[in-house]
């Protein structure tokens, strides 16, 4: 009798450990896409900042030319 319950015991653990793996890895794979889209967010910010930089440094340039 304590063998089938230890078995059974230790079944409901295992069962829930495979659950709790899944749903960690679950979790690393919805991270892994969030950190690639904050990373594109970010790295095309960054473009645009620097594009426009480089027209405002070009207006700049051309109004100190001008003037």
């Amino acid at each position: 009798m304590g063998a089938g319950v230890a078995y059974g015991v230790g079944y409901v653990v295992n069962h829930w450990g495979e659950i709790s793996n899944d749903v960690g890895a679950a979790a690393d794979a919805v991270g892994h896409v969030t950190e690639a889209t904050g990373s594109t967010i970010a790295h095309g910010a960054e473009a645009a900042g620097h594009a426009l930089g480089n027209v405002a440094s070009s207006v700049g340039h051309f109004i100190s030319d001008v003037l």
